[in-house]
């Protein structure tokens, strides 16, 4: 494995939100949005965000609004939830906390998997 892999400090991770099929918005974005976030994998810390389902406004104000907070904790989530409810005012808010919620599940599970992976080797 290569040295950098083993280093890395942050993770890219992805997760999506299915919509509504009775949704307005359903047929423009093929019934799920799509959002990308780069975390540090210990605290869960987003870096970065994005998404190719929204505008370039949209994508540079969640970058504006969550880059800092946490997706590990569930006070973290809870305060990334009441951000968007204040702030994003969009018909996509829902599906765009779905996602970070999707993105933390597998940060989770990435941690999980790792912590194994090291027990295992103890063994």
């Amino acid at each position: 494995m290569d040295r950098k892999e083993l280093n890395s400090r942050d993770v890219l991770l992805n997760g999506f939100a299915r919509l509504p099929e009775r949704s307005v918005i359903f047929n423009k974005y093929h019934g799920a949005v799509e959002i990308t976030i780069r975390a540090y994998r210990e605290t869960g810390e987003i870096i970065d965000i994005d998404s190719i389902d929204l505008t370039r406004l949209q994508v540079s104000y969640l970058r504006t609004l969550l880059c800092g907070e946490e997706i590990l904790s569930e006070e973290g989530i809870g305060r990334i939830e009441q951000l968007l409810l204040r702030n994003f005012q969009s018909s996509l808010r829902k599906p765009v906390y779905s996602g970070i919620r999707a993105c933390r599940q597998k940060l989770e599970e990435l941690r999980e998997d790792e912590e194994n992976r090291d027990n295992s080797r103890y063994e």
